[in-house]
């Protein structure tokens, strides 16, 4: 069977992730402390909330999917407010993914599931998902580094 398609997605995924990872490090430590706004609080806590998707969305295609999943390094990464961890993560989620998606063919992106926010979709639509999840997050962190530096540019900062 191909595997084509899973392969452009897996390597599209992996493109957007290190452009993500690429940017949170080039930010000095004290921007991945700044407090912002929603569920994760903080950038570093955006970052974790990525790393914990990746190993979701990988998992549940291969759950869905009935095929093996590799062991993730930091399954609870969620909940870690540890920069050096949430970046070791970031790193691993790549790793886990590669692992992962071995198994994965065309043929399964086709196969259905409830995704953990009540939707469903195909594995192709989830894997779709997790590479649209990097870019928006980078691009979350782009605003966020911009609308400081111009609340500083007019004095509110």
């Amino acid at each position: 069977m191909s595997r084509a398609a899973v392969e452009a997605l897996v390597w599209e995924t992996e493109r957007a992730r290190q452009e993500l990872v690429a940017y949170a490090r080039s930010l000095p430590p004290h921007v991945l402390e700044w407090q912002v706004e929603g569920k994760q609080g903080s950038v570093k806590g955006i970052l974790a909330h990525v790393a914990s998707a990746g190993y979701y969305f990988t998992k549940a295609a291969l759950e869905a999917n009935r095929l093996p999943v590799p062991a993730a390094a930091y399954p609870e990464i969620g909940k870690s407010r540890e920069l050096g961890e949430i970046f070791a993560a970031l790193d691993d989620v790549r790793d886990f993914t590669f692992r992962g998606t071995r198994a994965l063919e065309d043929g399964h992106l086709s196969t259905r599931l409830a995704t953990r926010w009540g939707e469903e979709y195909s594995c192709g639509q989830l894997l779709e998902h997790a590479l649209v999840h990097f870019l928006r997050h980078r691009r979350q962190l782009e605003r966020i580094v911009l609308g400081a530096i111009r609340a500083w540019e007019v004095g509110e900062a």
